[in-house]
């Protein structure tokens, strides 16, 4: 399955293991790291975008040509002061207004971004289940089944991917083609379909693959009917998302929220450049940009699918999921073809083996898993634990035996 250069956005191999940093879904970082290290870490935040932004800089424009001309031309000024003069009670009721509306939007933007990562790793856990009971059911004998199967639910993912883009051109599926992952007939038949019902068709050829390649091994009707129902939930999942994605927040909602952030940081902006404080200018620059940078960000949640921070790394989720799925299709089984010998020697060990060597960990690791050594309080530790196992209800005579045995200094 060589599929890690099946698109433009998914890098190839040799990209994936390049010393470059690749980008990551969130940043790692560090809780206890303190209120200013947190604050000054600038990268990887919105602060790039916030100061990229016209409207932070118009209005801080506006606020500083306020502040100058009534703080250095307050003179000119007094004439019009009834006119020019605001109440701070009515520029609050417009700021918290304005407050709740945009916290009820930063609010359904993170829903339903956490929504959509469910949705998707869902999509590659299924993929894996498929590939588990690809390889279980089908073997070595109808391996060729499986590879087309699961290589028919890698393409819809891509497909489906391009439709979520609006980017399922021909020309990106007959890249699909020159790379090797449609073949010419797929090719035919997929190119005067609409980019919304290519996925659903290369999943309808997996299963009806992996359905053939079941009857052929002699497989049970209830593997082959759970194989096909886990392509069906990945079709599901696929059109949930597409779904999802093409209803953003009504453009009414969305309007109204920008219109009511332009007046309040105008009026923000008038009101604290008429103030009589060298700090005036701070205070905005910061409420401005807590209001610019809310907005910023809940648009980036809103739409997971792209190139910004926030943003899922499909790349990198494709490129394991490809990873994960060669690697159970080829596994060899450490027993070989002769499987009746593996068993037969299974079955020649002593059930007490498996338990001895679990009690020896314990022993060795101290209670609850701890790190392997000698335990922070010696043998008293050990005693404890020795004597809560013995009144334990799950062990039987013999074993609590053993344990009492243990206790009193002897071999396991």
């Amino acid at each position: 399955l060589c599929i890690y250069n099946f698109l433009p956005w998914v890098p190839t191999l040799a990209d994936a293991h390049s010393p470059g940093p690749q980008r990551k879904m969130t940043l790692s970082y560090d809780t206890q790291a303190g209120l200013l290290a947190t604050t000054f870490k600038w990268k990887h935040s919105v602060v790039g975008d916030v100061f990229s932004s016209f409207s932070f800089w118009c209005f801080l424009a506006i606020h500083l040509a306020v502040f100058w001309v009534a703080r250095w031309n307050r003179e000119a000024l007094q004439d019009y002061e009834d006119i020019f003069l605001m109440d701070w009670n009515g520029v609050k009721v417009v700021s918290g207004i304005t407050t709740f509306i945009e916290v009820f939007y930063a609010q359904h933007a993170y829903q339903r971004y956490l929504h959509l990562y469910s949705l998707v790793r869902d999509i590659f856990l299924l993929i894996y289940e498929v590939s588990h009971y690809s390889r279980v059911y089908l073997g070595d004998i109808k391996r060729g089944h499986a590879r087309a199967g699961l290589r028919f639910i890698i393409v819809s993912m891509a497909l489906a991917l391009q439709d979520l883009k609006d980017t399922g051109t021909e020309g990106q599926l007959l890249e699909l083609g020159r790379q090797g992952l449609l073949r010419e007939p797929e090719l035919s038949t997929l190119l005067p379909l609409a980019p919304g019902n290519r996925p659903r068709v290369v999943l309808t050829w997996a299963a009806g693959t992996l359905r053939a390649g079941f009857e052929e091994s002699n497989a049970s009707r209830q593997a082959m009917q759970g194989v096909c129902d886990l392509v069906m939930r990945i079709q599901a999942l696929q059109r949930a998302i597409i779904n999802i994605v093409r209803l953003p927040v009504p453009f009414q909602y969305f309007h109204l929220l920008s219109a009511m952030i332009i007046m309040n940081l105008l009026l923000w902006a008038v009101k604290m450049g008429m103030l009589d404080c060298a700090f005036a200018p701070v205070i905005y620059t910061f409420s401005s940009f807590i209001f610019i940078a809310m907005m910023e960000l809940s648009s980036q949640l809103a739409d997971p699918f792209g190139t910004d921070e926030v943003d899922f790394p499909i790349n990198k989720w494709m490129q394991h999921c490809v990873s994960a799925t060669e690697f159970v299709l080829e596994l060899q089984w450490p027993f070989g073809p002769s499987l009746e010998s593996f068993v037969e020697q299974e079955v020649a060990l002593k059930p007490a083996t498996l338990r001895n060597f679990a009690w020896q960990k314990t022993i060795e690791e101290g209670e609850y898993g701890d790190s392997p050594g000698p335990s922070p309080r010696g043998p008293q530790r050990n005693s404890h634990h020795i004597h809560s196992l013995m009144h334990s209800p799950r062990l039987s005579k013999t074993q609590a035996l053993e344990h009492q045995h243990l206790l009193a200094g002897g071999h396991p």
